[in-house]
């Protein structure tokens, strides 16, 4: 169970708590009592702190720089605030079901104001897929982070809503999305069937220590996937940007994918 130092703020919806509180100079986005969904340094919101949401950024090693970033999933907005650090002229969507964390990532987690760069869409994630508005939308960059109080959400791991991602990503885009290895999530299993959708195209990133997260990226070009080349490169200058280790995660992938990564050390 989570604890803190003080609960700023409480809300219910029908999908649960809704839970920010402060420990250690740290601000938290918690989903009931047990799912730290986001947490911001208040003096540098960009600033990413949760290991996993580290992990999801590093898809940007993959390609060049993108110009455009869906996210399903808000959250407190961290991945969203790091994006347009890095990736200042990126077009960002935000997609989040859940009215209250939208008005919580307003209140207390300094998510930027819309703009021509940036806005956030209250829906859920497969029927914004499906609308109009997105139907001449193409991304660089697919981030699904979609979780509620019990773990991922249960639409992560329908093969109609995986096949919709892929067909919003642009011809080098790359999907990212953030699992669980608990036995109960059946990792293997969604996995399996990512590998399917992504036509094999697929790598996973089991995180160390105790977390139970595993990163999953897949690749609409199987080119985009040999290209390995320049990843050293783009970790290391994406590494000076942020100060975060993508050195390490790089290292980590390619010997958590051997074989599909022998070829990088050739």
């Amino acid at each position: 169970m989570l604890t803190f130092d003080e609960i700023i703020h409480r809300g219910k919806d029908r999908y649960g708590d809704i839970i920010v509180a402060d420990k250690n100079g740290k601000r938290s986005l918690c989903f009931g009592n047990t799912i730290r969904q986001s947490c911001m340094l208040p003096d540098s919101p960009e600033t990413l702190v949760l290991e996993y949401t580290k992990a999801m950024m590093f898809a940007l090693i993959f390609g060049p720089q993108a110009k455009s970033a869906l996210f399903v999933g808000l959250g407190g907005g961290s991945m969203v605030k790091f994006l347009q650090h890095v990736c200042p002229e990126c077009r960002i969507d935000a997609v989040e079901m859940r009215k209250q964390v939208i008005d919580a990532a307003n209140r207390f987690f300094r998510l930027p104001k819309p703009n021509s760069l940036f806005q956030i869409i209250h829906a859920e994630g497969q029927d914004f897929l499906a609308s109009e508005e997105a139907k001449n939308k193409q991304y660089d960059l697919l981030f699904v982070d979609a979780f509620n109080e019990f773990g991922p959400d249960s639409v992560v791991r329908e093969i109609d809503f995986l096949a919709g991602c892929r067909k919003k990503l642009s011809v080098d885009g790359i999907f990212t999305i953030n699992l669980w290895t608990r036995n109960e999530s059946n990792f293997p299993w969604t996995y399996s069937m990512l590998s399917t959708v992504f036509s094999g195209n697929t790598l996973k990133l089991h995180l160390t220590g105790k977390s139970k997260n595993a990163i999953v990226y897949g690749f609409n070009n199987p080119s985009s996937m040999k290209d390995r080349k320049h990843w050293r490169e783009r970790a290391k200058n994406l590494q000076a940007l942020s100060q975060i280790n993508f050195q390490r995660f790089l290292r980590h992938l390619l010997w958590q994918n051997h074989p599909v990564t022998r070829h990088f050390f050739n």
